[in-house]
């Protein structure tokens, strides 16, 4: 029992201190007119030191990222371009072979029929 109201005088005592403070200081200091040049010199200080290193530093390292990326993907699909060249004359010239062979195992194969027909007769 003695703790809860140690621990609420405290918690009282708290709110009260706190809350003269905030009377004493006026409100919030960035709605203070007085404190308005200030907060602009700050403002643009932060802002031009935020602007001049992702310009200068941040910024070309992505840019150059991205110009690497760039050229790697069009270097890739240059090679497929052409392996895809290569591949499409490898499978004319097999189809070629193919087309061939069969060909020539239909001659074999008519030659043969024809020795065979003639010995027949």
């Amino acid at each position: 029992m003695l703790k809860k109201i140690i621990i609420q005088i405290f918690t009282l005592n708290f709110v009260l201190v706190t809350s003269a403070q905030s009377g004493e200081s006026g409100g919030m200091p960035q709605l203070n007119p007085e404190f308005w040049i200030s907060q602009i010199v700050w403002l643009v200080l932060t802002f031009g030191i935020l602007y001049i290193v992702l310009s200068k530093l941040i910024l070309p390292k992505i840019s150059d990222n991205l110009e690497s990326r760039k050229s790697q993907i069009l270097e890739n699909i240059e090679t497929t371009e052409t392996q895809r060249e290569e591949s499409e004359k490898k499978l004319k010239e097999f189809e070629k072979i193919i087309l061939e062979s069969k060909l020539e195992a239909k001659n074999y194969f008519n030659e043969a029929r024809q020795k065979n027909i003639g010995r027949h007769q």
